[in-house]
């Protein structure tokens, strides 16, 4: 399980971290970019997690079953149930998530 410092920044600090760390994902301009940036910082396990969720997202669009997905992708309902909920309260996430699929 992925572990946090118990030493927390103050909130202007993090939102500082985290407009940096989106800023740095936008100036990326490959897949091998991408990968070589996320494959650093992430784990195998923080990757694949991302990944199967991705292709929940994109499964969820298609129409699939939550059975499908949990059968496809081994995930559990509560993750499936996020997404999906996702998908139909954010417009922003769905067109991107659909965006993705092209």
């Amino acid at each position: 399980m992925t572990k946090i410092s118990r030493l927390q920044l103050n909130d202007a600090e993090l939102q500082s971290l985290h407009h940096e760390f989106w800023q740095a994902l936008a100036a990326l301009r490959t897949v091998k970019d991408v990968e070589a940036l996320l494959a650093g910082f992430l784990t195998h396990t923080e990757i694949k997690m991302f990944a199967k969720r991705l292709a929940a997202a994109k499964m969820l669009l298609r129409d699939a079953s939550y059975a499908e997905i949990r059968q496809t992708l081994k995930l559990t309902d509560t993750p499936i149930a996020r997404i999906n909920n996702l998908l139909n309260e954010n417009k922003r996430f769905k067109a991107l998530v659909a965006k993705s699929i092209l």
